[in-house]
């Protein structure tokens, strides 16, 4: 039964901003790689970052060997922030304030997200988290977070160009880095709740 509470609230997303205008479809629908996204405005707008989301899978299996995501992932994305946040409200009342979010309730894991100018960032960000749980059943939140903040910057910045490359450098040197077993007991976000919304 459960399974088929979230399969029912996956389609009310995917029809709801158009069944009262008669559509049955968002103005724009396409996919890459394990993406299916759904947006309110024009895709070809965004293209290059279509391209990149394509290759994340690619990506983050070639750096952690987790293979293909099992299962398709939803990405809703708005043009103006107040379609976004009222969206949220509607289907999801308890959902954080932020720029863009990664939930995952019992069906498919779905990114929502509105074209801020940290767009990009934004949705590496929220689509590696959608990847990883994809594919593996339990992701402590402090891997979850680190790897997403990882693969959210562009591709030939990850390894040597990353903004927080410098912060991890000057914790290692004077010695302030968080033990793992501090960090396996992380289990929500600071400031945000539990990650995801279950």
């Amino acid at each position: 039964m459960r399974g088929r509470v979230g399969i029912a609230i996956l389609f009310a997303l995917l029809l709801s901003p158009h069944v009262a205008r008669g559509e049955e479809r968002w103005p724009d629908e396409r996919r890459a790689g394990p993406f299916v996204i759904h947006a309110d405005f024009a895709l070809r707008q965004i293209e290059p970052l279509i391209e990149q989301l394509a290759a994340l899978q690619s990506d983050v299996d070639r750096a952690l060997g987790v293979g293909t995501a099992r299962e398709e992932i939803h990405l809703f994305l708005f043009q103006r922030k107040s379609t976004y946040l009222g969206y949220l409200r509607e289907y999801f009342p308890t959902a954080p304030d932020r720029r863009a979010l990664f939930i995952k309730q019992r069906g498919p894991g779905m990114v929502f997200a509105y074209r801020s100018d940290e767009l990009d960032v934004d949705l590496r960000h929220e689509c590696t988290h959608a990847l990883l749980h994809a594919n593996l059943s339990i992701v402590p939140l402090w891997l979850d977070e680190g790897l997403a903040e990882y693969f959210e910057v562009p591709p030939k910045d990850r390894a040597f160009d990353n903004p927080h490359l410098s912060s991890v450098r000057w914790k290692r040197r004077f010695g302030s880095l968080t033990p793992i077993v501090e960090l396996e007991r992380i289990e929500e976000l600071e400031g945000h709740g539990p990650h995801g919304i279950s």
